[in-house]
């Protein structure tokens, strides 16, 4: 004999060795304690599902109507200074009506800019932590 006990007997040829299941205590209590989330998870997911998609719907936004409202400057000083034949004007009066049709559907999404944002703001994940700071 090798003076081995049976419980830390080698592997059989081809076979892994086996392992004792510890049956601790901390195991136990593990899986009978209730799941709390952790504060820094809730609001990392507060600000995934709400803050960020609502964060990107202002930027979004408020881009577009800086970009319009540049082209609409650069379209108005265009127009003042060129004098053109009566074929170009017709196409400039196009793509300034399209232009002004642009601007006006961005005026339509600022002023409802503030409603969208406090209807997106206002879900039950925010309520929860309406007095708590979100950093």
């Amino acid at each position: 004999m090798s003076g081995r006990s049976p419980d830390n007997s080698p592997p059989p040829p081809g076979g892994t060795p086996q392992r004792s299941r510890s049956t601790s205590r901390s195991n136990f209590s593990r899986e009978t304690t209730p799941k709390v989330r952790s504060r820094s998870r809730s609001h990392s997911t507060l600000r995934q599902s709400v803050v960020g998609p609502t964060k990107t719907f202002v930027t979004k936004t408020v881009n577009k109507v800086i970009t319009r409202l540049t082209e609409g400057r650069r379209c108005l000083e265009f127009m003042s200074k060129a004098k053109r034949s009566d074929m170009t004007i017709d196409e400039d009066l196009a793509a300034a009506r399209t232009l002004l049709h642009e601007m006006k559907q961005s005026q339509q999404r600022l002023d409802t800019l503030e409603a969208v944002v406090i209807n997106k703001l206002n879900t039950p994940e925010m309520n929860r932590f309406a007095e708590k700071p979100i950093s």
